[in-house]
């Protein structure tokens, strides 16, 4: 009877259970950094429309209150930038919208062109004056 060692192609079949391996913990990680990033920029979009949405209410001026909606994002995130149109509000209810967007840093996932979109993460929230 042989062993295992002397049997063709065992270190060929360790190796790439290592492999798998390792790209089955890699995969993991990169979810879990998605995941994190999902959170962290859902709870900086609430912080920034509830802002926007205690300063619209002092005032009823859209400028400001956006304003301070970015200044929230700056002060919690400094390293996302919100877009030209990621704060909007209708004058006639009071409700502040907010959407934010960043690529979160995965290990794996983000270089490989055809699952690279799974790593943008948007993140929407509204709040309206005075509630």
């Amino acid at each position: 009877m042989e062993s295992l060692k002397e049997r063709p192609g065992f270190y060929i079949k360790i190796a790439v259970a290592v492999l798998v391996g390792i790209v089955l913990v890699l995969c993991a990680l990169d979810t879990v950094s998605i995941l994190r990033e999902r959170s962290r920029l859902t709870a900086t979009a609430n912080d920034a429309a509830v802002a926007a949405s205690a300063t619209y209410s002092v005032g009823h001026d859209t400028a400001s209150a956006c304003n301070a909606a970015a200044s929230s994002v700056h002060a919690a995130e400094s390293d996302v930038v919100p877009g030209d149109h990621f704060c909007k509000i209708d004058s006639t209810t009071g409700t502040v919208q907010i959407k934010l967007h960043e690529d979160a840093g995965t290990i794996l996932v983000g270089r490989i062109p055809y699952v690279r979109r799974v790593t943008v993460v948007n993140a929407r929230s509204s709040s309206t004056a005075g509630a």
